[in-house]
């Protein structure tokens, strides 16, 4: 059974001349054609080629696309939109963005999930101490419920702000819907993509010794981040604030998974790598892509004008990688062996834990906790 299917992007040019007309008639064009033969190689082909297909489609259009300085206002850094006047028009309103560079990757994720499933393929033993489908569902409702009183600080100080021509217009306190929809889309999607590579990587050898010195040594790297951020709000250097944000904001819960489990998540370092590198690069480059489109923006003078590939500020390559770690870090150690037997120590502790006190007569006794 063969299928093809094309998603074009059409735009004007930067003259303005139009739908159809001149050079920038087409922005960028995906083709994505697969055939789905019966067997396993036909479908992981045809999520390849989804996923492949969408980084193409950003690739192609920051090619046509890349932000010219002599568009540009004098004071506007190159990431600033430069066709203002026609996002209304823009096909790229922020459920668009969903749609292309999130829903689709999820489908296809699910579909392989699926198709695992019917052929017997799980997790490793060692990584299936908890329901895969129920840790993602966590992970969102923290997402949603840690995320919103900080995103809405952002979008209130203007921190960053979305185009009211590309969004449906509903907003809960500061935020479109669209933002909280995001909270919800983005683990779902890094937490499908860690259980598709767990299903494929082998566990490691259960003879490795846990480093537990690791957890502390990684919490004291952790506060100085924090401190760091701390520092640059109560100083108020402005530049900072977005960078200074987004760290307090996210090494508290960070350190805290340093702290229980550091160790753990080193002995799956090659399971924690290989989900936060291509998740967090493909993240980023979808998000290049919606800030020249002008579906959000990043404000200049409350960040520091650092431009990976001269479009997205290093703030944005950032949030998604503190956010993907977050999401990584914890299924990783609500997932493993290891976490469940240290919490079962930590409860033997507290439940059959003693200490000595002195009584009366100076001699020392032995009492519950």
């Amino acid at each position: 059974m063969g299928f093809c299917f094309r998603i074009f992007y059409y735009g004007r040019d930067d003259a303005g001349t139009g739908f159809g007309d001149g050079l920038g008639r087409v922005f960028a064009k995906l083709v994505v054609c697969g055939r789905l033969a019966v067997g396993r190689t036909g479908l992981y082909q045809l999520g390849a080629s989804i996923w492949l297909g969408q980084l193409g489609l950003i690739g192609s259009h920051w090619r046509a696309h890349r932000p010219n300085r002599g568009h540009l206002g004098a004071n506007q850094p190159p990431y600033w939109p430069r066709h203002s006047m026609e996002r209304k028009n823009s096909l790229v309103t922020y459920f668009t963005f969903l749609l292309l560079f999130l829903g689709i990757p999820i489908l296809s994720l699910l579909g392989l999930t699926f198709w695992d499933r019917r052929q017997g393929k799980r997790r490793p033993s060692r990584l299936s101490h908890w329901p895969a489908a129920l840790g993602i569902l966590l992970h969102v409702v923290i997402a949603v419920l840690y995320t919103t009183p900080w995103d809405n600080y952002l979008v209130a100080t203007k921190v960053w702000w979305y185009d009211p021509g590309l969004v449906t217009g509903v907003t809960l306190g500061w935020v479109p819907i669209e933002e909280y929809t995001f909270f919800v889309v983005q683990p779902i999607l890094g937490g499908l993509w860690l259980w598709f590579l767990a299903r494929r990587l082998s566990a490691p050898a259960n003879d490795t010794s846990l480093r537990t010195g690791l957890r502390w040594q990684s919490v004291l790297i952790g506060f100085v981040i924090w401190m760091t951020a701390v520092v640059i709000l109560l100083v108020g250097w402005q530049p900072g604030t977005y960078l200074a944000l987004e760290l307090g904001w996210a090494m508290v819960p960070i350190m805290l998974q340093f702290a229980f489990g550091a160790d753990i998540l080193w002995r799956y370092r090659r399971l924690v790598f290989l989900s936060l590198v291509p998740l967090t690069l493909y993240l980023s480059a979808a998000d290049a892509l919606a800030i020249n489109f002008g579906t959000w923006t990043i404000s200049p003078s409350q960040s520091l004008n650092i431009l990976l590939g001269g479009i997205l500020p290093i703030e944005e390559f950032i949030f998604f990688l503190i956010t993907n770690t977050l999401i990584t870090f914890g299924l990783v150690l609500i997932w493993a062996e290891e976490s469940h037997e240290r919490l079962r120590q930590l409860r033997d502790k507290i439940k059959f834990g003693r200490k000595v006190a002195p009584n009366r007569k100076g001699q020392t006794s032995i009492s519950n906790i």
